[in-house]
């Protein structure tokens, strides 16, 4: 049976350092795929750079554990289409920059 874990549930408010404290533990304990919650409250504020690191976070320490990652926003408060737009296309890039 596979593992997986949610970090950042529900809101995503926990900050970059604690999200990758929770993934590495996650992945320690087994968990072969992160499911992490972005910040809203920072997404609502526009602070792409914010979303990008943290997401960076997570992704680097899952990867170095060879877990896999899948991010979560919750349309249910990120309503603005241009802000959905905008998350999917950091979604996209490359998080080496």
């Amino acid at each position: 049976m596979l593992v997986g874990c949610v970090i950042g549930f529900p809101a995503g408010n926990s900050a970059i350092e604690v999200k990758a404290f929770e993934t590495e533990h996650a992945c320690k304990d087994g968990a072969v795929e992160i499911d992490m919650v972005i910040n809203i409250g920072k997404a609502l504020q526009e602070d792409w750079d914010y979303i990008i690191r943290e997401i960076k976070a997570v992704v680097d320490t899952s990867h170095k554990h060879n877990a896999i990652t899948k991010v979560i926003f919750d349309t249910d408060y990120i309503t603005n289409d241009e802000h959905k737009i905008k998350l999917c296309e950091i979604f996209i890039l490359p998080l080496n920059r």
